[in-house]
């Protein structure tokens, strides 16, 4: 009653009768998309494809599959809805997964190639899997992580190094590490090949704090500080061929933690230092090294890289 007075007061028209008209609830459905209101108690909102859009776009794709081919006119309608849809599936993986479609929205191409089809499948599998997404009040303040890597192929003593720093007020957490990449794994980013790898090191550093600090800010905003722009455009996009991108974006939907990425000049970005080997000032500010975490987790991130490598694109694993 409080509702409908107050939109009659407001002057708003709306459905009082008929098939529009819904009664009052905790869940209300608007264009194909539900909002669970169950645990407003808690300031807490979930947001969802209904089962009706979910299964009209998974038949659409399916029908695809089985004919093998899209017209131009299909792919715009199914990729539209398909945006839509990936509105309330959480991460970045899904944008990877539309933008297969461009091809043919642009009439360049008709046949499904089995690239295709596997970002189809992927698609289907993020609906089907999909949980609601979380809208909350965050009452702790955010992680913040800031990351740095240089590399000088013609350096005797650090070729290439990473640094790292994280502060959390809330927990009185400081934490930093400084490690150097190894031949092998300098290979793996291309080193043999390109005259210049600072881009892919950047990315890893940046990827390697994620995944060593994901348990501190779990359920929490985080803030990814980057002295690269290539490093965080690629993040943000969700649609990098690159796969330590990949696995970033598969890492951020496993977690479920959507954080903020920006770019950090040099001259202020307190990892320059770890990331060269120096890291007097931050022992001299109580900042505790975690160093032996950071060199295991970077093994395990250059093996998983290294398996995308031979993959098929966006299709690996999410990382534990």
């Amino acid at each position: 009653m409080a509702a409908v007075a107050l939109f009659k007061i407001l002057g708003w028209l709306f459905a009082e009768e008929g098939r529009k008209c819904k009664p009052f609830d905790e869940t209300c459905q608007a264009l194909g998309v539900v909002f669970d209101m169950s645990d407003s108690d808690k300031f807490l909102c979930k947001v969802a494809n209904t089962a009706s859009r979910i299964e009209e776009i998974s038949s659409e794709i399916r029908r695809v599959l089985e004919t093998g081919s899209i017209s131009q006119l299909e792919a715009q309608k199914l990729r539209g809805r398909m945006q839509f849809a990936e509105s309330p599936i959480f991460g970045r993986r899904g944008k990877r997964c539309i933008g297969c479609l461009r091809d043919f929205s642009c009439r360049r191409r008709s046949r499904i190639t089995t690239s295709d089809a596997l970002f189809l499948k992927l698609f289907l599998s993020l609906l089907k899997s999909e949980e609601p997404r979380e809208i909350s009040l965050q009452h702790e303040s955010s992680v913040v992580m800031i990351t740095n890597a240089c590399y000088d192929r013609e350096s005797r003593d650090l070729i290439c190094g990473f640094g790292g720093v994280l502060v959390d007020n809330v927990r009185g957490l400081r934490l930093f590490f400084s490690c150097r990449l190894s031949e092998q794994q300098r290979v793996l980013l291309g080193e043999l090949h390109k005259k210049q790898i600072i881009f892919e090191a950047e990315t890893l550093c940046a990827l390697l704090a994620y995944c060593l600090w994901t348990e501190i800010f779990s359920g929490r905003m985080c803030f990814l500080y980057v002295d690269n722009k290539g490093t965080k455009f690629s993040f943000m996009k969700g649609t990098s061929k690159n796969p330590i991108a990949q696995v970033f974006a598969e890492t951020e939907t496993h977690v479920k933690i959507l954080c903020w990425l920006a770019r950090v000049s040099s001259f202020s970005n307190i990892a320059d230092a770890p990331s060269r080997g120096d890291c007097n000032l931050l022992r001299s500010l109580q900042f505790r090294d975690v160093c032996g975490d950071a060199t295991i987790c970077l093994e395990k991130l250059c093996v998983s890289i290294e398996q995308k490598l031979g993959r098929t694109a966006g299709l690996a694993k999410p990382m534990a």
